[in-house]
């Protein structure tokens, strides 16, 4: 329920408006990395990973691509 509570904080910062492009980020994010590590064999299909650390780095790129567009 971490994540859900994560997101729930994102949202209120970032705005409604933001929330479905950190999401889909953060989701794109994870895929690219979890394929990577499965093509290595350094993990497999049911192994879970954190998605916290996936959703700042969709805050991180939504921030700055808004402060870039205020420039």
């Amino acid at each position: 329920a971490g994540d859900v509570k994560l997101m729930a904080t994102v949202g209120s910062y970032v705005g409604a408006d933001e929330i479905l492009p950190v999401l889909f980020t953060s989701f794109f994010t994870a895929a690219i990395y979890s394929l990577f590590r499965m093509t290595r064999k350094q993990i497999k299909m049911k192994d879970k990973l954190p998605f916290a650390p996936f959703v700042l780095i969709g805050v991180i790129k939504s921030v700055l691509c808004w402060k870039m567009e205020q420039l």
